[in-house]
């Protein structure tokens, strides 16, 4: 089984083929998401942050399961409709690489779960998209 540290960084891997900022973050509250906002470069947006949310086994331990959330990040300015569908199409890029049916990499499979607004900070708008990643035997 691969690691939670090659599995984020293989996402990041794949992530850097289309966005100019990838990061990977071990933030846990909003306070220590907001630091990981402030070092982006503002010029390398829109960016995504690779984000932990849990790990679980099935009942057999043959299966682990974990959630990752990719949260997508670009500057917020009120009436900029531009700025706005920037953020829509990032997620869209997103929907182009983890599609509805699942991806599977380096023997990993991720299926895209949800997306939801995420923005800690008047100054971002962020959509994080929930990724269930699986891997083991059945």
């Amino acid at each position: 089984m691969r690691k939670l540290n090659e599995i984020c960084m293989d996402l990041k891997e794949l992530l850097a083929e289309h966005f100019a900022t990838v990061r990977v973050t071990s933030a846990q509250v909003s306070e220590q998401f907001l630091l990981e906002l402030k070092v982006i470069n503002p010029a390398k947006l829109p960016a995504v942050v690779i984000v932990f949310e849990q790990s679980s086994f099935s009942s057999e331990n043959t299966i682990r399961e974990l959630r990752l959330s990719l949260v997508l990040i670009n500057a917020f300015i009120a009436g900029n409709e531009e700025r706005t569908l920037s953020v829509f199409e990032a997620y869209e890029k997103l929907l182009g690489i983890f599609t509805p049916d699942g991806l599977t990499y380096n023997d990993v499979f991720y299926l895209p779960a949800e997306c939801y607004a995420a923005s800690a900070d008047k100054n971002f708008a962020c959509l994080a998209l929930t990724l269930i990643v699986k891997q083991g035997t059945n």
